[in-house]
């Protein structure tokens, strides 16, 4: 289409301000206001999910909240145009899906007699065919707000200055969102400024479909306020198309860089980009979110954008997000897929799953680059430091606040991971990034209900240095909050000594429970249970060392499961719960690599990928298992006819099967466990009790049947 224009109007004679709705077309009106000459005259107000079309993306733009009413838009529109043009002439507001009925509007309204009338205003509205009456003859006010007004500066001044009505709403108590004085049409009748209608129809409501011409790129404007914080640190290679990527949104925000006392020209990078982008520096390290806290303090957007300066966004990165952040309330963050991109040249692709609390709590799937209602934010900031898992912990502090996340499932940033990156350097060490996982699976347990400390029973005799190996996996890799009851079956104190200092360096809580003479395994278990109040009770060797993931997954099984009587995880020794035993491997899905770490129970853990894959089994070995408070109170502890604990364990799991409760394999917990460890330290013969105790076991459930 060929655009057509008039002499356009100067900027002191009229400035125009067009309303629109989410539902507006407003690339008609837009297109004849440019016919008119009258473009560079125009501002846009916006409701929230209004389009523009992106030809036009360069007017000016005031945002307001989509529960204004009519009343209160005449207000915002007027005052505001005669706040950044008090000289203007006249002012024109208009609805977004109007039309002016030719061009040359201005020019013949100027023209004529009315122009003189200082106090003038004019209704423009489409008037029922045949009906001409004049609009100063009209005695009771049109109820629908008309499609276009035009006042002249001095009746404009007039409307703002009369806050009678306002003033009379208030005493009344009617204030809120909704304006609740007079509209601009009601103000008009009744201060008696003349009015008048036009003496042709110069504007006209269009039930067109569509512009005239198509606009491929559309501008959303959502009627926020947005702030993008990017800290950096010696990211220099990679900030240049960082920022021409967040330059390039669809949308409108400021852009605060926050540089972390760089040291390889960051400073003269962000030199190019002044004018577009705000930046500060720190003089020492902070981090990166001692970073975003200093952008956070200077950022004016309701909606603050994490944004990380190794990064490229999409164009439309930023609209989507903040669509999906205005779907509701109390969506505190918005988030999307992402591909990473290597050094190497690898490129692997993360999709964005939906928000569950219970999942993010197990995992985090939701990269910092991710756009933040200003108000589910820490009231004091995001904690500062150089601890693994910011984003994670910012999550998951939201959801405690009652706040929910949004995706958007699209791939729409790379995200390039340098050879030096955090990424990287926690992925190096297995054990490291596994020990801040359980850290924050920890401190935010309560999420899933996991909240209540976990009884950690741990009889021993001796062999202190199982026992201090068993705490510190169990220290580092439990994502539950737990207490262990150490029962001591007459070590020597040194042993006890050695135990109690492990407990404290790992800040394990540990309570003792020392026997003068070796009990044996079953009574000492008896003990701890006892001992422990209401919780449910972990029975741990010390020769069993736990994998990450492992208790976490048995109490959330237990929690979120019914009549589960005890849980335990797969192993390494020889017996029924063994990853050697082929169908147990396939059962897990854990591949043959398996046999090659099965004695390091991080690396072992991390090949198993069914979390919630559990089996029915009819018995369980308690070298570590998760057994049930209510089973305990309803059944009772471990049978003392036992006491070496072989059978003991069997004999438990048949009596709480045959009154209907369940006992399970998990297939993604895993343990260590050191089979017979203790037999052979003390030259014990486990074969000889174990014949015993499998004939005691025998007997025993056989009278039962009886």
């Amino acid at each position: 289409m060929t655009r057509t224009t008039t002499e356009p109007a100067t900027v002191t004679e009229l400035k125009i301000g067009v309303c629109c709705d989410a539902r507006d077309r407003i690339a008609p009106c837009l297109n004849r206001l440019q016919q008119c000459g009258l473009i560079d005259s125009v501002r846009l107000f916006l409701a929230p999910g209004a389009v523009v079309p992106a030809s036009f993306g360069h007017l000016p733009v005031t945002c307001f909240a989509s529960e204004l009413d009519w009343n209160a838009r005449d207000l915002l529109m007027v005052s505001e145009m005669v706040m950044r043009d008090p000289t203007a002439a006249a002012y024109l507001v208009l609805r977004g899906d109007t039309l002016l009925g030719r061009p040359g509007f201005w020019q013949e309204w100027e023209a004529s007699p009315r122009a003189v009338e200082k106090r003038c205003v004019l209704l423009f509205e489409r008037q029922q065919e045949g009906s001409r009456e004049p609009w100063n003859q009209v005695e009771t006010p049109a109820k629908v707000p008309p499609r276009a007004i035009a006042l002249s500066n001095e009746a404009a001044r007039e409307f703002l200055a009369d806050r009678g009505p306002l003033e009379a709403a208030m005493a009344k108590g009617e204030t809120g969102h909704r304006f609740p004085g007079e509209s601009l049409q009601d103000w008009a009748f009744n201060s008696e400024t003349p009015l008048h209608g036009p003496d042709q129809d110069l504007v006209w409501f269009s039930e067109e479909e569509g512009p005239a011409e198509s606009d491929p790129a559309p501008v959303r404007v959502f009627g926020r306020e947005l702030s993008i914080i990017v800290p950096t640190w010696n990211c220099g290679p990679y900030l240049r198309p960082c920022l021409r990527s967040l330059m390039g949104q669809t949308v409108e925000a400021e852009i605060i860089v926050v540089d972390d006392a760089s040291d390889d020209g960051t400073a003269e990078i962000l030199s190019e980009f002044n004018g577009n982008v705000r930046s500060l520096r720190h003089d020492r390290q902070r981090g990166a979110n001692g970073a975003r806290n200093t952008g956070l303090n200077c950022a004016i957007g309701d909606f603050v954008v994490m944004a990380d300066a190794d990064n490229e966004y999409a164009p439309d990165w930023l609209e989507k997000l903040l669509g999906a952040a205005l779907s509701g309330p109390d969506v505190g963050v918005a988030y999307c897929g992402f591909s990473r991109l290597a050094e190497n040249g690898d490129n692997r692709t993360y999709a964005s799953h939906p928000w569950v609390s219970a999942e993010l709590w197990y995992n985090n799937y939701i990269d910092m680059p991710s756009l933040v209602r200003r108000e589910a934010l820490p009231e004091d900031g995001l904690d500062e430091g150089f601890r693994p898992y910011d984003d994670w912990r910012l999550w998951l502090d939201m959801a405690t606040r009652g706040w929910r996340g949004k995706h958007v499932p699209e791939n729409l940033y790379t995200k390039r991971i340098r050879k030096d990156s955090k990424t990287l350097r926690s992925k190096s060490v297995p054990a490291d990034r596994a020990r801040e996982t359980a850290f924050v699976r920890r401190e935010f347990a309560h999420l899933v209900g996991l909240d209540s400390p976990i009884a950690v029973v741990i009889p021993a005799h001796g062999c202190e240095d199982l026992t201090v190996q068993c705490l510190t996996c169990l220290a580092n890799f439990s994502g539950v909050p737990f207490v262990v009851y150490y029962v001591d079956n007459g070590s020597p104190i040194s042993v006890l000594d050695t135990v109690s200092r492990a407990a404290e360096e790992h800040d394990v809580v540990m309570r003792v429970l020392r026997n003068s003479k070796n009990r044996g395994f079953t009574e000492a278990v008896n003990q701890g249970i006892e001992a422990s109040g209401d919780a449910n009770v972990l029975v741990l060797n010390n020769d069993c060392f736990l994998g990450p993931n492992c208790l976490e997954i048995l109490a959330y099984e237990m929690a979120t499961r019914e009549r589960v009587a005890a849980i335990g995880p797969v192993t390494c020794d020889r017996g029924g719960q063994s990853l050697r035993i082929p169908k147990r491997r396939r059962a897990a899905d854990a591949p043959d690599e398996v046999l090659d770490v099965l004695s390091d129970p991080v690396a072992a853990s991390a090949l198993l990928p069914h979390r919630h894959k559990t089996d029915r089994r009819d018995v369980l070995a308690f070298f570590c298992t998760l057994l049930n408070r209510e089973a305990i109170r309803r059944f009772g502890c471990l049978d003392t006819r036992f006491p070496s604990g072989l059978a003991a364990d069997d004999e438990w799991c048949f009596r709480v099967r045959d009154r209907g409760w369940h006992t399970l394999l998990a297939y993604g917990a895993y343990a260590a466990h050191l089979h017979r460890s203790t037999f052979e330290r003390f030259d014990i013969d486990r074969n000889a009790l174990q014949r015993e105790s499998q004939q005691l076991l025998r007997r025993i459930l056989s009278e039962r049947k009886q």
